[in-house]
């Protein structure tokens, strides 16, 4: 299990890098992104296929969390708090702690698209660009 937390945890963190923005008119970056966003992903895992769902939220005071439902056959649940900061309208750098560890691990993302509805982070992992792409949570 703790492989296939790290493989997950691991891509997802991974994806966090930096592209450009494309902002809604009127509202900054440090507005458009506070609020709750949600992906679906499916991963090959060996010989199953396994789905998952990310959510992220951010606040204000530049604190977030993520959690990431995972399906069949492992059905589980991982939690990470901790902090974001956009170091421009295009690079996010994130710090998440998990439950079982005293530090976080920091990362940097590009925000390739961050609309009212849309937020596109890209990382680049072993030199393959890897994008995540979340809708606005209702």
């Amino acid at each position: 299990m703790n492989v296939f937390r790290a493989v997950i945890l691991g891509s997802l963190l991974l994806c966090y890098v930096g592209l450009g923005v494309e902002a809604a008119a009127g509202k900054k970056p440090q507005e458009l992104i506070l609020g709750k966003w949600k992906t679906e992903l499916k991963e090959n895992f060996g010989d199953k296929d396994i789905s998952s769902t990310v959510t992220m939220e951010f606040l204000k005071e530049g604190k977030m969390s993520m959690v990431i439902k995972v399906g069949e056959p492992f059905n589980n649940e991982i939690s990470a708090e901790g902090t974001y900061k956009l170091i421009d309208d295009a690079t996010l750098e994130t710090t998440l702690v998990l439950p079982d560890r005293k530090e976080g691990t920091a990362k940097r993302l590009k925000i390739e698209i961050l609309t009212n509805e849309k937020l596109t982070l890209a990382s680049e992992e072993k030199s393959k660009l890897k994008r995540l792409e979340f809708s606005r949570a209702k």
